[in-house]
């Protein structure tokens, strides 16, 4: 009988002497965010601020963003923590924005009609941007079923009060 392998692996370079094995993909994941620490990816190149993919053979970097970084990392650590409302979270994503891309492309129809809100449709009429609009639908709709952590981060990245949901 062979021994069973844990089939999750932390490679970040030049971190372990052997890259310790998880069976689960939570506890690499745990792992990664606590027991490495991103800030000290920052490096610098005639004078600018870059940060390099801790990851091994892994050569992404990116001008002085830990938020892209973070999302790269969760390629790595196979994570896809944002989950679609409207296919019952059976497809999952990366980053709020690839969640968003296939909101708007796959989900159009279903996600703009959803609130059955006619006084939103008037609402938007008067604004000057039509995208501004759609985005604010989407958010209305998404807000009833995501978590709190969700709705707190499209409240701030629309600029809306919990009431106007």
């Amino acid at each position: 009988m062979s021994a069973t392998i844990a089939p999750f692996i932390c490679k970040w370079s030049g971190a372990h002497s052997k890259p310790p094995r998880f069976f689960t993909q939570k506890d690499l994941q745990f792992h990664v965010y606590n027991d490495h620490d991103l800030t000290n990816l920052r490096a610098f190149y005639r004078g600018r601020k870059f940060y390099q993919c801790p990851w091994e053979n892994c050569k992404d970097r990116w001008n002085d963003d830990i938020p892209q970084l973070k999302e790269h990392l969760r390629k790595h650590t196979k994570q896809m923590p944002f989950k679609c409302p409207i296919c019952d979270s059976s497809r999952r994503f990366r980053s709020f924005d690839k969640l968003e891309r296939h909101l708007i492309f796959i989900h159009r129809e279903r996600v703009l009609d959803f609130t059955d809100t006619d006084d939103m449709i008037e609402q938007g009429k008067d604004d000057s941007s039509e995208d501004e609009h759609e985005d604010y639908l989407i958010c209305k709709a998404l807000f009833k079923h995501c978590d709190r952590e969700f709705a707190e981060r499209l409240i701030a990245q629309y600029g809306l009060e919990e009431y106007d949901l």
